[in-house]
């Protein structure tokens, strides 16, 4: 299991303590099958978050309505071409949230959502599953897709806060520190050798 707010205790520095504090409750996990079982521990788990993004769902959109979480809705993009990959977002009723699903890619397992809070400027939330052993050109269109759908919500949202999470497996995420203004918070391998990473733009 890989929850942000187990991690943010050695992330936090004085000039972000309020910031990561503001935000909501965020958990995020790999869960390499998304079955009836598994969400009977989400559901437990769902008491104490506000969002969950989840990855490798393995969902399909005819079987989606037997996913749904109390107080909660559901947000997925699930793979078309095969088995596999997938993510989603779980939201709590009560938060604003705004799908710009114009953005995202019809060739990969991506959502992004705006929160929206009062007297706040929007959180841009990405939920992105890249699948490992993919060649260099798939590899360059996932960087692309990303830096091209951030610069257009930024351009829209100049104050937005923003945060990407995912399931990058072996993709090379540097040039998203070098042309972003993003850090990573998460910079260790949370599975494996897979790479989960998180950024944000503070």
């Amino acid at each position: 299991m890989h929850c942000l707010r187990k991690h943010t205790k050695s992330l936090r520095s004085n000039d972000r303590n309020a910031k990561l504090a503001s935000l909501p409750g965020l958990y995020t996990h790999n869960m390499r099958s998304l079955n009836l079982q598994k969400l009977q521990e989400l559901e437990q788990i769902s008491e104490s978050y506000d969002m969950l993004l989840l990855t490798e769902t393995w969902l399909e959109t005819k079987k989606e309505r037997l996913y749904n979480l109390n107080n909660f809705t559901l947000h997925s993009s699930h793979r078309k071409d095969r088995i596999g990959g997938g993510v989603c977002i779980y939201v709590r009723d009560g938060l604003s949230v705004e799908r710009v699903a114009s953005y995202e890619s019809k060739h990969m397992s991506s959502i992004w959502l705006l929160l929206h809070q009062p007297n706040q400027p929007p959180l841009i939330f990405a939920n992105i599953y890249h699948p490992p052993g993919l060649a260099k050109k798939y590899c360059e269109e996932t960087i692309e897709h990303i830096i091209t759908t951030v610069a257009k919500l930024l351009q829209k949202h100049r104050n937005a806060k923003l945060f990407i999470s995912g399931d990058f497996n072996d993709l090379d995420c540097s040039p998203l520190l070098l042309l972003l203004p993003v850090e990573q918070l998460v910079n260790f391998s949370t599975r494996g050798s897979a790479n989960w990473t998180w950024c944000s733009r503070m």
